[in-house]
């Protein structure tokens, strides 16, 4: 399986990745970007990347919180002492700067002072600006510390690991090294992020929370004996999928479970054939409203079982849909969906750019699979055209926010799983 990384960092650094890495098991998607500002909007472009390469710490920093949030595998070059080394180097060799009377901006402090200590070097007349001590970064608290220090005169250069803030103080003729990256950390970072994926797929366990609430369409009660044929089906699911089941009051069950049940759910998120056998032994007034939440604690698994059972029983038809751990909802699952024909061709005209013939194909493409979940082998199978081109495809209808990516599945035992996507709700009936 080729790695996907979307590598994030300015044009020229960004480029000299693609030179270094030319390996056939890794391919770069180059995402080039003028300030660290741009790079929130650049993840959400980025989505077909398997892991995340900062080139720029600073770039990385800005963007941390929502990393964190949407739990997105992010590896960033460190700048550390093997760099600084490289750089002091230069100072000393090439421009005959004595490593004094400098500031410098750096992702860990201790990557600097470790460098000092080991050449002996006095930090009286050296200031460090730390960004990971720093919880609301920004470029201008940066570049405000650097030129203040040059303005009062304490300094006579500047160091910096970020190339925005280079070409901010060489516009302003303060005197500023840039710390290059050297090849032996971008090697580094490529090996950190397969492992970082390896990792992701073998050791990250989700917790798996369900409800299956039956409805009555009329005011009668649900008889207890289509409660009971629910339960015998339920337990025959629960044996496979090895997970725990009970009845929370008369005509709601709960289904827990780890790896089976989420295995059973992302192999079957086109139509899940436990809500299609529930259905069947169901008398036309009784509608069946499920919800399926995924998360790393089984708090967290719950709550997204409660958000998604509530996104169901928003119908009052069968209705089925799956929460993850992102918080993005998948569904709803194997039931018939309408959304409006002459709205979706407008937008993907105007908005995706697609010419006449493509957004045909793509409506023809969304009616036939009833809108149900689907990735880039699914288009490129259906267009007849290159898993590249159909990323392509799929890159500008996602930045035209005319599809959302709802999840992924995993279609073979081994191999990352493949990203699903969806038709936003804005075009929905």
């Amino acid at each position: 399986m080729v790695l996907k990384i979307g590598v994030l960092g300015s044009d020229n650094t960004v480029n000299r990745v693609k030179e270094i890495v030319s390996t056939s098991n890794v391919e770069t998607i180059s995402f080039p970007f003028e300030t660290a500002k741009d790079v929130d909007h650049l993840i959400d472009q980025a989505f077909m990347a398997d892991v995340f390469l900062f080139l720029d710490p600073l770039a990385y920093f800005y963007s941390k919180q929502i990393i964190k949030q949407r739990r997105i595998p992010a590896v960033k070059i460190p700048k550390d002492e093997y760099a600084l080394t490289n750089v002091f180097y230069r100072l000393h060799n090439k421009y005959k700067q004595p490593i004094s009377r400098l500031s410098i901006d750096i992702s860990e402090k201790e990557y600097a002072k470790n460098i000092f200590q080991d050449l002996n070097i006095k930090q009286q007349s050296i200031y460090i600006y730390d960004y990971k001590s720093e919880k609301n970064l920004t470029l201008d608290q940066v570049i405000d510390f650097h030129r203040n220090l040059w303005e009062q005169q304490k300094v006579d250069y500047v160091i910096t690991v970020s190339k925005f803030i280079y070409e901010k103080l060489s516009a302003e003729n303060i005197p500023v090294y840039y710390v290059t990256t050297p090849r032996k950390s971008l090697h580094e970072a490529i090996n950190q992020a397969r492992q970082l994926i390896h990792l992701e797929q073998h050791s990250m366990k989700r917790i798996v929370s369900g409800y299956i609430k039956l409805l009555s369409k009329t005011s009668r009660n649900i008889p207890q004996t289509v409660s009971v044929s629910v339960q015998e089906l339920l337990k025959k699911y629960q044996q496979k999928v090895s997970a725990s089941l009970t009845l929370n009051g008369g005509n709601q069950f709960v289904l827990f479970g780890t790896q089976g049940l989420l295995n059973y759910l992302t192999n079957h998120l086109r139509s899940l054939p436990i809500v299609n056998d529930i259905q069947k032994i169901l008398p036309d007034d009784i509608v069946i409203q499920v919800g399926f939440g995924y998360g790393l604690t089984a708090v967290e698994a719950e709550k997204n079982a409660q958000l998604a059972l509530e996104k169901s029983s928003q119908s009052s038809e069968n209705s089925c849909y799956i929460v993850n751990e992102r918080g993005e909802a998948i569904g709803p699952i194997g039931m018939k969906q309408n959304f409006n024909k002459p709205k979706l061709y407008n937008e993907l005209i105007h908005k995706a750019r697609l010419n006449n013939q493509i957004s045909y194909n793509f409506i023809q493409f969304i009616t036939k699979r009833n809108n149900e979940p689907f990735s880039s082998e699914d288009v490129a199978k259906f267009y007849k055209v290159t898993k590249r081109s159909a990323e392509r495809t799929i890159k500008k209808l996602y930045t035209a926010k005319i599809i959302n990516h709802v999840g992924e599945e995993r279609p073979y035992v081994k191999g990352r799983p493949r990203k699903l996507f969806q038709l936003n709700g804005n075009v929905m009936l």
